[in-house]
C-alpha cells in the first residue's frame, strides 16, 4: 500500500483525501491547525450550485474600459502579466460572451450534481 500525505485540510485537500481513500492509497491529512478554521472554515466544506459564479461573466466586456485602468475597486490588472498570458486572456474575455457562459455554466452544473 502506497502511502499519501495531503498537506491542507480545506475543501480541496479533503476532497483530493477521499479520492486517494477511494483508490486504495494509505492517505494522512495535514493541516497547520489542529482546529481547521482557514480555508473551507466559512461555508463549512459545501459546494453548492449556489456558488457558482462566474468571474468572466457578460458584464465583464462592459466594464473592461474601467477594469483596463484600474478604476473599480474590485479589480487589479497586473498589465505586464496579461501581455506575456495575451491567449489566456483572450480566452478568457471570449468565455465571457453570454453564449459561452451557458455551456460554462451547464458543465459547472454537472459537476455539482456528480456524485
Amino acid at each position: 500500500m502506497i502511502n499519501v500525505y495531503v498537506i491542507g485540510s480545506g475543501i480541496v485537500g479533503v476532497s483530493c483525501a477521499l479520492n486517494l481513500l477511494e483508490k486504495g492509497f494509505k492517505v494522512t491529512l495535514i493541516d497547520k491547525e489542529n482546529s481547521v478554521k482557514e480555508t473551507s472554515f466559512g461555508n463549512a466544506g459545501v459546494i453548492t450550485r449556489s456558488s457558482a459564479y462566474l468571474i468572466n461573466n457578460k458584464n465583464l466586456i462592459p466594464n473592461l474600459k474601467k477594469y483596463i485602468f484600474n478604476k473599480n475597486p474590485a479589480v487589479r490588472l497586473n498589465h505586464l502579466y496579461l501581455i506575456k498570458n495575451i491567449n489566456w486572456s483572450r480566452q478568457f474575455l471570449y468565455q465571457s460572451l453570454e453564449k459561452n457562459q451557458k455551456e460554462t455554466l451547464a458543465i459547472l452544473i454537472q459537476l455539482f450534481e456528480c456524485h
